[in-house]
């Protein structure tokens, strides 16, 4: 196994605002695949799902399934629901 980090508030903000790696679309929003330095990626959907909403569990579901699938990644998957701005940050 070898070390993985997860990526600073920067990194993150940064990737964010640079998505133009696009993977896929669905009717609900778009995957994306963002370089983290030279050797570490991560897979971020940007979707119109409200969360909380009883759809988003499926949503998210279908999200996964993609990425496991379509991208063939089984390892470090890291989920989260939103992305909140708060003072220019991500």
């Amino acid at each position: 196994m070898t070390d993985r980090k997860h990526p600073t508030a920067d990194e993150l903000s940064t990737a964010i605002q640079n998505r133009t790696f696009k993977l896929g679309s669905g009717a609900q929003g778009d995957v994306y695949k963002i370089q983290i330095g030279d050797t570490q990626c991560f897979y971020a959907a940007k979707t119109a799902v409200v969360v909380s909403n009883s759809n988003s569990i499926r949503m998210e579901g279908s999200i996964l399934k993609f990425i496991k699938d379509k991208l063939g990644c089984n390892d470090y998957i890291l989920c989260f629901t939103a992305v909140l701005e708060v003072n220019n940050k991500y």
